[in-house]
């Protein structure tokens, strides 16, 4: 059973990224487990009940029944409808899946993001039928896309910090603690250096995660003890993060992260230069598709979520510089004029905000859960039950925590992977499973640290 589950995990780590075009982009591995996920879940409904994955896995359907009315209720047209529903199906799914999978084989997680790894160099080369549109507008595709990704600083930079941090999330415990802190470190410092402003996130977020990982160790004592600590260990973080931002600030305005960067850190602070302002300018999508959804709480916009309400022209023209509204301003009347099938769709570059547009309140609640469990996960002491996962979780925790805020959801495997991981670590913390033997011997080794 374990070496199935292990096969199994990597391929789906495998086809992750690797995607093929079926109405909307769908991850290889994604289709098989659409297509299982039902039956499997009437057959380990109990077990699912059991384990205390059901509050999470009720939720992802009441989102998708809340995709069901808002497309309803806003005459969604049928494509946009499949395509915004296979977003919150997919989270039941995999999550339905990784529980089968990951029961009886808690250290088979590591597999998955190998596969998972592997599967973000394979996907530019192959199962690539999008076209890549450039700046200007230009759209290529075949040899000329996969140039035109690789090319970008960002494309490298995301691959190598995946590369460098794979022993952590994969071999915590064995890794030394030493080589961990050093491999984040170059991996926040490429981002920064190579990313042309574009990986302050990443960098932040993973430097984030390293604090856990110092104060944390190895131990389950000093992992345990994270939770009494909890509030001191925050404010460690806000020092941490004011002081990083001030070095940012002053690298970007000088010019020492490139060109690039420093007229990016001057456009964004045109209105102002303290974090908000930055966040503000840099974000913009959160904060705009916030004010369109709290216009609609309840029953969100459906997936064709368009701007009828001239949503971005009013945050624009209240937050935004004078340049930027008027060039928006500007590029609206020029693409109204070129064609009658243009549109302005109310942006949502966040987790939290797209499920909120697209199924309403019920898309909402899914992501105030998750943010529940990440700050219960680290309150009742959820973080110290597994050892060999406390690298993993410390990374993928941080990085998903902005990502739910501020990216669009890309991790359609990645994310109900960390939700499973979460759920039976709770699971294992509360003594209602055992650690497996191989995996509590192994522990055993680190708990004098």
């Amino acid at each position: 059973m374990k070496g199935s589950s292990s096969v199994w995990m990597f391929l789906i780590g495998l086809g992750s990224m690797t995607q093929f075009h079926f109405v909307g982009s769908l991850g290889v591995s994604e289709l098989p487990i659409f297509l299982i996920a039902p039956i499997i879940f009437v057959m380990d409904f109990r077990l699912l009940r059991g384990d205390g994955f059901m509050p999470f896995i009720w939720l992802t359907i009441l989102c998708c029944i809340g995709c069901c009315i808002s497309s309803y209720v806003n005459k969604t047209p049928p494509i946009f409808f499949v395509k915004g529903l296979a977003t919150p199906y997919s989270i039941f799914a995999v999550t339905v899946v990784l529980h089968r999978l990951l029961r009886e084989n808690l250290a088979g997680y590591k597999w998955l993001l190998i596969g998972a790894f592997l599967s973000s160099i394979i996907c530019v080369f192959v199962f690539q039928p999008e076209n890549y549109t450039a700046r200007g507008g230009e759209v290529i595709t075949g040899e000329a896309a996969i140039d035109a990704v690789t090319g970008s600083s960002l494309f490298w930079s995301s691959r190598i910090r995946g590369l460098l941090l794979l022993p952590t999330q994969a071999y915590y415990l064995p890794t030394p603690s030493a080589c961990s802190i050093l491999a984040i470190l170059v991996s926040a410092l490429i981002y920064v250096l190579f990313s042309e402003g574009s990986g302050r996130s990443a960098a932040l977020t993973t430097l984030v995660a390293m604090i856990f990982i110092i104060l944390g160790g190895k131990s389950r004592r000093k992992l345990y003890m994270i939770r009494k600590r909890f509030g001191r260990v925050l404010l460690i973080i806000v020092i941490a993060l004011i002081a990083m931002k001030i070095a940012y600030s002053t690298a970007a305005r000088v010019g020492l992260l490139g060109y690039d960067a420093q007229q990016k850190y001057y456009n964004q602070t045109r209105t102002g230069t303290d974090a908000l302002h930055l966040l503000m300018a840099g974000r913009m999508e959160f904060f705009c598709g916030a004010m369109a959804c709290l216009d609609r709480p309840l029953i969100g916009f459906g997936p064709k979520a368009e701007d009828t309400g001239g949503y971005v022209a009013k945050y624009l023209e209240k937050f935004g510089s004078p340049e930027d509204y008027s060039a928006y301003i500007r590029l609206m009347l020029y693409l109204r004029q070129k064609g009658a099938g243009f549109y302005q769709m109310i942006p949502a570059h966040s987790y939290i905000i797209s499920f909120w547009r697209d199924s309403g309140i019920l898309g909402l609640i899914v992501w105030l859960y998750v943010l529940w469990l990440f700050f219960a996960a680290f309150k009742r002491g959820w973080i110290s039950a597994v050892p060999q996962w406390y690298g993993y979780l410390m990374l993928t925790m941080a990085s998903e925590t902005w990502n739910i805020f501020f990216s669009p959801y890309t991790a359609r495997i990645i994310m109900p992977m960390l939700i499973s991981c979460i759920l039976y670590a709770k699971l294992i913390k509360e003594g209602k499973k055992q650690l497996p033997y191989d995996m509590e011997m192994d522990a055993r080794k680190y708990d004098t640290y």
